[in-house]
């Protein structure tokens, strides 16, 4: 899960991170939060009222399959 604005850990590197995983042969799903910054992390934990899923909830759904 990626915030696109955030400043700590850029998107760009996590994108790269995410994409050398996969060459490696790890599973993955990328979930972009656009406008969310590092600090901004704790608005998104749960599902927001524009039905944006919020992290929470995407990581019951991954732990479910």
């Amino acid at each position: 899960m990626l915030g696109k604005e955030d400043q700590i850990i850029p998107y760009t590197d996590s994108k790269a991170t995410l994409e050398r995983f996969k060459e490696l042969g790890g599973e993955t799903k990328e979930i972009v939060y656009p406008g969310i910054g590092y600090i901004d992390f704790p608005s998104i934990l749960e599902t927001q009222s524009d039905d944006q899923i919020g992290v929470v909830d995407h990581i019951k759904d991954r732990i479910s399959k």
